[in-house]
């Protein structure tokens, strides 16, 4: 059985997805099964792989737009914990985001101190396969009573589990860095859509 969102998946993700389900006992579906979408941190973060919005099928939204962050505010902010801080993922690209004036504005910087009154949504980036130029694994350190987020990026060997996906016949085509200069010299995004 397809999750909902399968078919929005290209077909590298959509091969990869086949081949974990292929290795997955049934207790192994049943432990992930029974993982929470959202997962509450003492009532002063929520952490979702995704988006805290909408209430169906939300761990398939990216917040890859500021309009999209904007609905992921929204939800906390009525959310009955009064949560302040939302952690969440899926894009693979590292960010921290303060609601400001009714907009997300995104906060640069290693060290970031959350204020009390304000709304975030943080992003610790990923381990592997990063959407950005910078291609070190990244992750967050979330400090509740410091109220503070740091950001760290670390080196690491990033051929080994290519090498295991393509063994696994699960890599793309080309390598992501590739594509990425690729679409960088495509003259418009028409060239870019007949190429991919």
């Amino acid at each position: 059985m397809r999750p909902p969102h399968h078919r929005a998946f290209n077909r590298t993700a959509a091969r990869s997805v086949a081949w974990t389900r292929q290795r997955l006992t049934e207790a192994d579906l049943a432990f992930l099964r029974g993982l929470p979408l959202k997962a509450n941190i003492g009532d002063q973060a929520i952490a979702v792989h995704s988006a805290l919005h909408p209430q169906t099928d939300c761990e398939s939204v990216w917040l890859d737009t500021d309009t999209r962050r904007s609905l992921s505010f929204a939800a906390p902010m009525d959310h009955p914990s009064g949560v302040r801080i939302c952690a969440f993922g899926h894009t693979r690209r590292a960010g921290v985001y303060k609601f400001r004036n009714g907009a997300p504005v995104e906060r640069i910087g290693r060290d970031i101190e959350l204020r009390a009154d304000g709304h975030y949504l943080l992003n610790s980036g990923t381990v592997g396969e990063s959407r950005t130029r910078d291609r070190r694994a990244s992750y967050m350190m979330l400090d509740l009573q410091r109220r503070s987020v740091t950001l760290h990026h670390i080196e690491y060997d990033a051929a080994a589990p290519l090498a295991a996906k393509r063994k696994a016949g699960l890599a793309p085509p080309f390598p992501i860095a590739v594509l990425d200069r690729l679409r960088a010299s495509a003259r418009s995004d028409r060239d870019w859509q007949s190429f991919a």
